[in-house]
């Protein structure tokens, strides 16, 4: 969605208004913190004249990513904990 945005050089305001959002929610969903919802991805696609499917599996593939993430952080810590734990 940033890199949409940014190629049509419209402002974060701009888009969140076109989709009829706050700049706050706009900006989560384009960071990955708030789903992309199917009437959300609809206006994405007639914005940038693209179909809303590319649009729905991008912010899948983003709440995958930050999932991954954040097992990837606590499955550390876990480890951080056990080699303490060991290392006593």
């Amino acid at each position: 969605m940033r890199f949409c945005r940014e190629t049509n050089r419209y402002t974060i305001k701009t888009v969140a208004t076109k989709l009829g959002l706050s700049i706050d929610h706009y900006i989560g969903i384009e960071t990955g913190e708030i789903l992309l919802s199917d009437a959300q991805a609809k206006k994405l696609g007639k914005l940038y004249n693209a179909h809303s499917s590319y649009f729905n599996d991008e912010a899948i593939q983003l709440d995958l990513l930050r999932t991954k993430i954040e097992i990837i952080k606590a499955l550390k810590d876990k480890l951080n904990s056990l080699n303490e734990k060991f290392t006593k």
